[in-house]
């Protein structure tokens, strides 16, 4: 706490100082813009700072990258390193895509610097050879994708016994995807006393057995799940299949920055190429794509060389693209977590966003599943390419963008 002048009050300790972040942070976050926490950083950072195992559940967009990442350098700063000619990582950050494995690492490299700790990205599609020359100079923080470290966990370039923390980035997805079982295995060969966080906006039976094996007494914070979404306007359209291209290309065809979701790497591809034939030029992501395909077009949506990005659910989960007032479902997700997920993209961290669903005929299955879990309860509409709402959406998402 600051020391008070004779005669003068104490000063209030507030922010993220109040949270238990020394001053060397605070400071880096303030050169961001960054001053008072959001909602899941107040419950969540005293907690792991303290070194208690965390369960949390947030919505998309409110900041858990900063609620782990913050207690992950206050622990790692304040706690001597192992001594030995190289180092082994003292901190593990699971997370399901390599775009979020390259994001986290750069939300956390500064922060880290300030206590002379340094962060290594590892996942597939680039040399493991350069991965494993790079542990070797003893990265204090490894954020990874399951597949590659297991490689390297296996292989014996990289040891895990002596990490102190562990962080499992959208958990949900990593039991999702068919990971789990690597999961597991490299949790084991993380020491039973290390502590364990695990962040999503979505969790479920599979994410509760992990954490009941790992962490049983772990803290759980439920945060802002309830609040109503008006930072978000949604819009559900019935389209039949022929208008179906047109109305994409209106949507996205306007001035703002927009995201585009299928829900296959076929479907996106042919999307992204309908809309550049159609005179909208876009940037396309999903898992087919080379590793540094995706890192360039993930770059160039987010530094505003493209406006238009179409995707799959790789760019749903924790990416963090600025200033994006308007998501459009090309077809409703297959669930409510990939709906709530994908929604995220707009409306984060207090801005405000519009998001259009279209569905065809053939679809309303998925928007029954949608309704029941609770995720979309407005009601469709029927529309045309040359429908007014379009004209009212676009409208509606180049004010929010103004806004910014």
């Amino acid at each position: 706490l600051p020391v008070a002048r004779a005669g003068a009050p104490a000063a209030r300790v507030s922010g993220f100082a109040a949270l238990g972040v020394a001053p060397a942070r605070v400071a880096v976050l303030a050169a961001r813009g960054i001053v008072t926490p959001f909602a899941v950083q107040r419950a969540v950072v005293p907690d792991a700072c303290r070194g208690l195992d965390v369960v949390v559940q947030a919505r998309t967009g409110r900041g858990k990258t900063l609620a782990y990442g913050l207690p992950l350098v206050e622990r790692l700063a304040v706690r001597p390193a192992v001594a030995a000619a190289v180092p082994p990582p003292r901190g593990l950050v699971l997370v399901p895509t390599r775009e979020l494995a390259g994001q986290v690492a750069d939300d956390l490299r500064e922060l880290l610097a300030t206590a002379g700790l340094e962060v290594l990205v590892i996942h597939g599609g680039v040399d493991p050879g350069e991965q494993v020359e790079a542990l070797r100079r003893g990265p204090a923080v490894v954020v990874a994708t399951p597949g590659r470290v297991h490689e390297l966990v296996d292989r014996g370039d990289c040891v895990l016994a002596t990490v102190e923390v562990v962080v499992l980035d959208e958990v949900d997805q990593l039991v999702d995807l068919g990971f789990l079982p690597i999961v597991e295995a490299i949790l084991a060969q993380v020491p039973a006393g290390a502590q364990h966080l695990f962040l999503s906006a979505t969790l479920d039976d599979a994410v509760d057995a992990l954490v009941a094996s790992r962490a049983p007494r772990a803290v759980r914070h439920l945060v802002d799940l309830d609040v109503p979404a008006d930072d978000v306007d949604e819009h559900l359209w019935f389209v039949p299949h022929w208008h179906r291209r047109a109305v994409l290309r209106r949507l996205a065809g306007g001035s703002t920055r927009t995201i585009l979701f299928s829900r296959t790497r076929h479907g996106a591809g042919r999307v992204a190429e309908a809309l550049e034939a159609d005179g909208v030029p876009n940037v396309v992501l999903h898992g087919d794509l080379a590793a540094s395909v995706r890192a360039e077009h993930t770059a160039a949506f987010r530094d505003g060389r493209a406006r238009v990005l179409v995707a799959t659910d790789v760019a749903a989960r924790g990416l963090q693209f600025d200033d994006v007032p308007l998501v459009v479902h090309a077809e409703p997700p297959n669930d409510a977590a990939a709906y709530l997920h994908r929604t995220g993209r707009t409306a984060r961290a207090g801005e405000r966003g519009v998001v259009v669903t279209l569905c065809m005929p053939d679809q309303e299955h998925r928007l029954s599943k949608l309704r029941a879990a609770g995720a979309l309860a407005i009601d469709p509409v029927a529309v045309t390419p040359d429908d007014p709402r379009i004209d009212d959406v676009l409208g509606e998402a180049s004010a929010r963008a103004a806004n910014c």
